[in-house]
């Protein structure tokens, strides 16, 4: 409703990134990595890589997380499922950065 007073045109969505992982060129550690400030402010995520969608008309909130497979699994920990991803952040849905298009296009 507050962005209808805004005159936002119907059907629009607003798309953030988030912060990108940042990396040391050939070293074997990662540099401290802070979030984008506006992204944080409206997701609170803590993660890199990351982008979030909001449907101005209805509200709804949509967190895509990168799709990290068994390497990761191995050397970084157990990666959550988009179900917890949703419950962590209040998000009405989770779906991986690969999908973004297609999703936003079905939006």
């Amino acid at each position: 409703a507050r962005m209808r007073a805004l005159n936002a045109p119907a059907h629009s969505v607003v798309i953030l990134q988030g912060g990108p992982t940042p990396t040391s060129y050939c070293s074997d550690r990662e540099p401290l990595f802070r979030q984008e400030s506006f992204f944080q402010y409206l997701f609170g995520v803590k993660e890199p890589d990351m982008y979030g969608a909001i449907d101005l008309d209805t509200g709804n909130s949509w967190l895509f997380v990168p799709r990290l497979g068994m390497e990761y699994e191995i050397w970084c920990g157990r990666v959550r499922t988009n179900e917890e991803w949703r419950e962590m952040y209040g998000v009405t849905e989770v779906f991986f950065v690969d999908e973004m298009a297609d999703v936003l296009e079905r939006k």
